[in-house]
This record gives C-alpha cells, sequence and structure tokens, in this order.
C-alpha cells in the first residue's frame, strides 16, 4: 500500500489550513480528500518507491480519468489512443512535478548495486562543465 510521510501529512495540513485562509476552498477541499485517504508510515520508515511505481500510479489515475470522460461523454476512444494519451501526459506531469521540486531522483527509490548509506545529490552548473 502506498503511503505518506508523517512529514508530509504536516505539509499538507498546512497547505490545507492555508488554502482555506486564503479562500482556495477547491485547493483545501482536494487536500483534505488527500489527507483523508492516505495511510501515512514513520518519517523513518524504510520504503522503496522507485519511477517504475510511480509512473504505473499515475497512469492508472489517467486510466480512471479517461474511463469517467468517456462515459460522461456517452462515446469510447480506441484504447492505443488512450494509451498513447495516457503515456505521454503522465510523463509530462511528472517531469513537471519533478522540475518544481527541484529533485533528480525520488528519494525512496532502492540503491544502484555499490550505493551504501546516504544518498549524495552533485549539482553541476554550465559554469563548472567547461
Amino acid at each position: 500500500m502506498r503511503t505518506i510521510t508523517e512529514n508530509h501529512l504536516k505539509r499538507l495540513i498546512a497547505q490545507s489550513k492555508e488554502a482555506k485562509t486564503l479562500g482556495l476552498t477547491k485547493i483545501a477541499t482536494a487536500l483534505s480528500e488527500q489527507i483523508a485517504v492516505n495511510p501515512v508510515r514513520d518519517n523513518d520508515a524504510e520504503y522503496i518507491y522507485d519511477f517504475a511505481d510511480l509512473k504505473d500510479d499515475v497512469e492508472a489515475t489517467l486510466w480512471d480519468a479517461a474511463t469517467r470522460a468517456q462515459d460522461f461523454y456517452g462515446r469510447t476512444v480506441d484504447a492505443r489512443e488512450i494509451k498513447f494519451l495516457i503515456e505521454k501526459h503522465a510523463e509530462e506531469f511528472i517531469e513537471s512535478i519533478r522540475v518544481q521540486t527541484g529533485s533528480i531522483i525520488g528519494a525512496y527509490e532502492s540503491g544502484v548495486p555499490g550505493e551504501v548509506g546516504e544518498r549524495t545529490s552533485i549539482e553541476v552548473s554550465e559554469d563548472d562543465a567547461e
């Protein structure tokens, strides 16, 4: 089962409260729903969640949305076309979140062979590349 950390839960609660204060009802409601449906794990609990898992989860959610939209219009679209749209939009969505979070690798991806202990990240600027 997919879970979120206690720290992430606290951030969602704070964002929800802020949204309510600012009168952003739709955002506050969406965040409250996420708080209610996502099980929580200890911050230091071992947890593995690879990029493939993330992609599968986002694509599954988009399949749900595609089903809802097709039912709404009372028509179906060729499943191959839907698959193409889902894969394209899942990749764009994930990349957008990755850029906005300033991340390179997922926090819970399993280590590569030979990797031990804490992960470190190295940032290289264009000036360093010369």
